[in-house]
């Protein structure tokens, strides 16, 4: 996080190998989710806008954090927050949890 110049190259590649892989998933994870197209349809519609609307902004924050403190440092430290964000709703939405998830039963 703190030398991320020295392996500019490798860095960039992983971060496009994670984000292409992720792109794939959410096409096919609600499949796992919803037993109904129907849903199906729904549920990837939700995860895709509002995830398209998260990678939005998060560019900017971003930003606004490089210039608030001259480095990229804090922008890492939110990305891995929101990747241990992330980690947790994984672990929630499971299919084996789902009902519980979506439906709070």
């Amino acid at each position: 996080m703190f030398a991320a110049n020295l392996a500019l190259m490798l860095w960039v590649a992983l971060i496009g190998a994670g984000l292409g892989a992720c792109f794939a998933l959410t096409l096919t994870v609600a499949l796992d989710h919803a037993p109904l197209p129907k849903l199906a349809g729904v549920l990837t519609a939700f995860v895709q806008g509002v995830g398209f609307i998260i990678t939005a902004i998060i560019p900017y924050v971003a930003g606004w954090l490089r210039q608030l403190t001259g480095g990229f440092e804090w922008s890492w430290v939110m990305l891995i927050m929101i990747l241990m964000l992330m980690l947790v709703v994984t672990f929630r939405f499971s299919p084996v949890g789902y009902n519980k998830a979506i439906c709070m039963t």
